[in-house]
């Protein structure tokens, strides 16, 4: 397997249905073995992570066109609720930015324990719903507060409390991500996108900042 230090050299994409590098780093500290990317949309962390040197596979509701110019073809058309895969064929399983579409959340974690191999991994991001008093008073809210495809909203308390419903011990439960607030302030004042933007990757790196965070990173060690 390729060195960690190959994830920058592999992936500079970071918008939606594009790898996060971060996030990569992320993964890449408990992936192992043979992966599953449910719900893998464009299949950026699929390419990417077989880049690196995993075996992995992905799949998604939808088949998507961006699926058939890549050079490895892992891919397949799946329903979460009913996956394709026979019971423990995976070490690690991850589904990212999904779950908060499904209606029924319960069945398809089910799933995606079933064919993840005993103490395999289940890697879980969804939205971060937690709020604070200081966007309230400043009239903004995450994205996916107004994205209508959503039907669950998550906090800590309520992905906790849906795991332990599951019978799932989560090993490792973290706000992830950040935005920059400091860009909206540097705006107001007419300063110039990319140069608003520089000045707050600069604030990014004081120590001590408080941080905002959109996503919810949930690690599952599962035990069948």
């Amino acid at each position: 397997m390729q060195h960690s230090n190959d994830l920058v050299a592999c992936s500079k994409r970071s918008s939606w249905g594009e790898a996060n590098r971060q996030l990569l780093k992320l993964i890449h500290q408990y992936a192992h073995g043979r992966i599953l990317d449910a719900g893998c949309a464009r299949g950026m962390y699929v390419q990417t992570l077989n880049e690196l040197g995993y075996e992995t596979y992905g799949g998604d509701l939808f088949d998507w066109p961006e699926w058939h110019s890549h050079s490895l073809k892992p891919y397949s058309k799946i329903n979460l609720l009913q996956l394709p895969f026979r019971d423990q064929i995976f070490d690690t399983v991850i589904c990212i930015n999904v779950l908060e579409h499904i209606v029924s959340v319960q069945s398809a974690l089910a799933e995606l324990t079933r064919v993840c191999k005993n103490n395999g991994n289940l890697f879980l991001a969804v939205p971060n719903c937690d709020g604070t008093l200081e966007m309230d008073w400043a009239g903004l809210t995450y994205s996916h507060w107004i994205d209508r495809s959503h039907v669950h909203f998550f906090t800590e308390q309520a992905l906790q409390n849906l795991l332990t419903e599951c019978n799932l011990k989560c090993q490792t439960l973290v706000q992830f991500g950040n935005i920059s607030p400091e860009i909206l302030f540097l705006r107001s004042f007419g300063v110039p996108f990319i140069i608003a933007r520089a000045i707050a990757a600069g604030f990014q790196r004081i120590p001590g900042r408080r941080r905002y965070a959109p996503l919810l990173v949930a690690v599952v060690k599962v035990n069948h």
